[in-house]
């Protein structure tokens, strides 16, 4: 697992020790060049709903450049459902989700927004899948090199 220096700790206190052996932390900055070369998955979980499409992008760039043909991004990502598919409640706690990250100039996505940042941050990339279970405002979507 990559994330901020100050976080190993309460990463390490909290992996099961049966885990301990096959999982390890490593420091990562997001703006800076991904270290991990030709992975298959470069997860990342509500990291880029706190960033405007600028900011968003230039964390994916990072990622780009050391990935396979056949790699992925995969999100763990608030998902603006489509009209008409999802509860009202989503809907409704999508939108204010989406007014409270627009007060730090950043925001929800759409799948047609994501499909954008993917392209912002390299022409190559597409979404290639998105998967919503009804009733749930996050999705895993799946980011890779157009065929």
């Amino acid at each position: 697992m990559q994330d901020r220096p100050e976080v190993e700790a309460s990463f390490d206190a909290g992996v099961p020790n049966e885990l301990k052996s096959r999982i390890r932390f490593q420091a990562y900055d997001f703006f800076t060049p991904q270290p991990v070369k030709h992975a298959d998955i470069y997860m990342l979980k509500n990291i880029l709903h706190d960033w405007s499409d600028e900011w968003a992008a230039r964390i994916l760039k990072q990622t780009v450049p050391v990935m396979r043909p056949d790699s992925r991004i995969v999100l763990v990502e608030g998902l603006i459902p489509a009209p008409g598919a999802a509860p009202p409640s989503i809907v409704r706690m999508m939108a204010a989700l989406d007014m409270h990250m627009l007060i730090g100039n950043a925001k929800e996505r759409s799948i047609q927004d994501w499909g954008k940042l993917a392209k912002l941050a390299d022409e190559r990339l597409v979404v290639k899948t998105a998967t919503q279970p009804p009733g749930i405002a996050f999705a895993v979507i799946e980011i890779g090199f157009a065929e």
